[in-house]
């Protein structure tokens, strides 16, 4: 009870900050906060895809191109 109290918490916190951060202009203002973390969530549980994991030299790397697809999508860079 008390670790699920703990999560909720937590994640409160962490929709609490997306806001935030929309306020200042880092993350779209037109994306739901909640959407973010669903997002989040759905790609954590990816983690154990075992097909997923075969296509990648080690679970990092996963990660690695999960966090970069998370945080600058798909689309090349415009410099």
């Amino acid at each position: 009870m008390l670790i699920a109290q703990k999560t909720q918490e937590s994640l409160r916190r962490v929709v609490d900050d997306f806001i935030k951060a929309q306020k200042a202009g880092d993350v779209r203002k037109n994306i739901h906060p909640q959407f973010i973390l669903y997002l989040f969530n759905r790609l954590l549980q990816m983690t154990e895809d075992e097909q997923l994991l075969k296509l990648y030299a080690s679970p990092q790397d996963l990660i690695m191109e999960m966090t970069n697809f998370y945080f600058y999508g798909i689309l090349g860079r415009h410099e």
